[in-house]
């Protein structure tokens, strides 16, 4: 285990179970939001080591959701890689 926690922001079940599928065999800890406001709470709480965050999702788009997280303190030093169609 790498210790290392990735938030995945997906609104698509199945999209977000086969990324999961293949972070956690690699050895990373996962949590998932399927909506922004999910999300927000978790980076909060959780402090992931990386955000892969879907471009389109239904609350808000993955950018606003970005620029929160770069915009808030607690996790503006957090890595986000966008995932898009």
């Amino acid at each position: 285990m790498s210790g290392k926690s990735i938030l995945i922001v997906e609104d698509e079940k199945p999209i977000r179970d086969m990324i999961a599928f293949g972070l956690r065999r690699a050895g990373f800890e996962i949590l998932e939001a399927a909506d922004c406001t999910t999300a927000r709470a978790r980076a909060v709480d959780n402090y992931p080591d990386l955000i892969l965050i879907d471009w389109m999702l239904p609350d808000m788009s993955g950018l606003e959701l970005t620029r929160w997280v770069k915009k808030n303190e607690a996790t503006r030093e957090v890595p986000v890689i966008m995932l898009t169609a």
